[in-house]
Parts: C-alpha cells; sequence; structure tokens
C-alpha cells in the first residue's frame, strides 16, 4: 500500500511525544514513512532524519525492529509477573493446583487464564528450576546495575534519547555513541 503525499508529511512531524511515549506503532509508522518517502523521491527534513536515527540506535540496542501496531494491547508485564510467582510457588515446593489458585486469588483472573500466561511467560523464565535460578540471578544483577546508575545521576539510553529528541530540532544526529553513551563528539 502506498501512501497519500499528505500522510507521509504528516508522518514526518509525528509528534515526539508519541515516539518517546512508545505509542503503540508509532515507531514502526516513522520507519514506514522513511521508506515511503525514499521511494517517492521526497526529501528527508533534519527534524525527521533525527526521529528515524533515535529509532534505529535504539532498534540496534533491542536487537530488533519496532512492531508494527496490532489489536488490543496485551499486557505482557502482567503475564511476566503471573507466571513469575507460579514458577516461584512451583520452585519452593508447592504443588501444582495450590499454585495455581493462589496466583489466580492474588491477580483477580480465572485459574485457565493463568496457565495461559504461564505458557506464554515460560520460555521468558527459564524451562527449568535450574535455569529460572539463573535468571532470576540475572535479573537481580541488572536491577542492581539500574540502582547503582540511578543512584550515580546517570540516564538510562531512553532518557537520552528523548533528549537528544527534543534538544537541537534542526540538527541531525551524527553519531550513534551520542546516542550510547551521551558523549558530546561534535
Amino acid at each position: 500500500m502506498i501512501m497519500s503525499k499528505f500522510l507521509i508529511k504528516s508522518l514526518q512531524y509525528a509528534s515526539s511525544k508519541d515516539l518517546i511515549t512508545r505509542e503503540s506503532g508509532a515507531e514502526y509508522d516513522v520507519l514506514r514513512a522513511l521508506a515511503e518517502t525514499i521511494l517517492l523521491g521526497g526529501a528527508v527534513t533534519p527534524i525527521f532524519q533525527k526521529k528515524v536515527n533515535a529509532i534505529i540506535a535504539k532498534a540496534v540496542l533491542n536487537g530488533a525492529l519496532p512492531k508494527k501496531r496490532m489489536g488490543r494491547p496485551k499486557l505482557d508485564s502482567i503475564g511476566l509477573k503471573i507466571a513469575a510467582m507460579y514458577f516461584e510457588l512451583m520452585d519452593q515446593g508447592t504443588g501444582y493446583s495450590e499454585s495455581v489458585a493462589q496466583v489466580a486469588t492474588a491477580f483477580h483472573k480465572d485459574e485457565s487464564h493463568i496457565m495461559r500466561l504461564v505458557k506464554a511467560n515460560k520460555s521468558k523464565l527459564g524451562e527449568t528450576p535450574e535455569e529460572r535460578v539463573e535468571k532470576r540471578q540475572y535479573f537481580a544483577h541488572c536491577s542492581s546495575i539500574r540502582q547503582e546508575r540511578a543512584d550515580r545521576g546517570e540516564r538510562s539510553v531512553d532518557q537520552r534519547i528523548a533528549d537528544l529528541l527534543s534538544s537541537k530540532p534542526n540538527e541531525p544526529l551524527l553519531y550513534l555513541d551520542s546516542i550510547i553513551y551521551g558523549d558530546n563528539l561534535q
């Protein structure tokens, strides 16, 4: 589907707020607008190029391109919390039915819904008790590193990208290192 030139122009000036707040599909729409602009031989504005550079830098750090806007949004964090609680109980020796009942009560969900969420999130938490212990230790270590950085006053990558999008709107982003490390290379 080829977008109209009007739609491309409006996507080029997409609100930075939508990109920063990660509105569903906003980053994908910007990359699509870039592709359409290039295919139609249009000019890419410096502000638009800056947004694209930030999205691509984030994609490199995350190891994946942004997702399309799709249907009803899923609450992955709740499913992950439910699965984590379920496996925590199971790893402590609580029986299957008691673990499911406790999690269902805690999250006000049906037991079959609990098991669907557990199945969907099992690979993120580990297939075996040993893998889950390793992942818990890893997540705890990452959390402590984030906390130490926050205590030192360092900003996260998302905060740095937001700062770059809001500062100097007429200059394109030229250095990936300035996004990742916050270095002033210019």
